[in-house]
């Protein structure tokens, strides 16, 4: 199994809009990156990691108040240990509101998971549920901490070869982190996040770095 990963994530977007829909956006997004995974045989795999492209669509009811749709395909390109080896596809809606300096941001989405194929092995993966929350308060420019509640479940999936079935997984993990307003254009968000709960998975101890370029 994997004991470490390291990943450098681009993401690629064009923003559009609809004449006639003056409260909607509309976006398309394509995201390719590269990894590097050190496995706990002390191996180790440099390479891309799969790409994802996606549409989303937005409104805005109110100033301070955004409803999301989106759609992602995940391709599987990425090199062997980096990669997924499944075309998977995804559905979530997101939401972001803000009042004074608070903002919550929260999504909770759907993703059917393709067979997986490599080296001969074919099995059926089990379908995705996931549900995100962020809570954050903007002290300043500087300073706005926020705490994020995240949860994932995946279903249980079967060997297409012996027909075994492999079980289902899920984790609950909290986070603590801030985000930084750089310039008028560059954000950073640094944070930490921690399983809490976990049933048949590795939980979550991991630290981010997030860089937004507008």
């Amino acid at each position: 199994g994997a004991r470490s990963l390291f990943a450098n994530i681009n993401k690629f977007v064009h923003i559009f809009k609809i004449d006639g829909l003056d409260k909607c956006g509309f976006l398309w997004e394509g995201v390719l990156g590269f990894g590097h995974l050190q496995m706990k045989n002390n191996t180790s795999e440099t390479g891309m990691i799969d790409g994802q492209t996606g549409l989303v669509a937005w409104h805005k009811p109110t100033k301070n108040w955004t409803n999301v749709l989106e759609y992602w395909l995940y391709l599987p390109i990425g090199s062997d240990n980096l990669s997924g080896h499944s075309w998977n596809h995804s559905i979530a809606y997101m939401t972001n509101y803000h009042i004074g300096n608070f903002t919550f941001d929260g999504d909770v989405g759907y993703k059917f998971m393709g067979d997986y194929k490599n080296n001969g092995v074919e099995a059926e993966q089990g379908n995705v549920f996931f549900a995100n929350a962020v809570f954050a308060y903007k002290v300043m420019s500087q300073l706005e901490p926020f705490f994020k509640v995240d949860y994932q479940t995946t279903e249980s999936g079967r060997d297409k070869t012996t027909g075994v079935k492999t079980s289902g997984q899920s984790e609950l993990a909290l986070g603590l982190g801030n985000q930084f307003k750089i310039s008028d254009r560059l954000n950073l968000a640094l944070w930490y996040e921690k399983g809490i709960t976990g049933r048949n998975t590795t939980k979550t101890n991991a630290g981010y770095a997030r860089f937004i370029w507008t």
